[in-house]
């Protein structure tokens, strides 16, 4: 069953609630139990590492304007949460 509201009702409905006005997000931080395996899955989906934090085990890596993060510092906020919710 294909049903579908009025037109002049879904101009008026918002398409998301954004109460916090953001506008997108610079990066996404990973935190996992083995983040070398993480980085390479990483790679063969087309990101490369960019970039390394001076005193810390934490990497960016960049695809076009895709940031993601992987942090491996053992004692983390990033860390502690991949291993209480995995």
């Amino acid at each position: 069953m294909n049903a579908s509201l009025p037109a002049s009702a879904t101009a008026t409905m918002p398409i998301w609630d954004n109460p916090m006005g953001t506008d997108g997000f610079e990066f996404i931080e990973y935190a996992a139990p083995d983040p070398v395996a993480m980085g390479r899955l990483f790679e063969r989906m087309g990101f490369k590492a960019i970039a390394r934090h001076r005193h810390k085990a934490v990497t960016l890596y960049r695809q076009g304007g895709i940031n993601f993060i992987i942090n491996a510092e053992p004692d983390s906020f990033a860390q502690r949460f991949a291993r209480l919710h995995g």
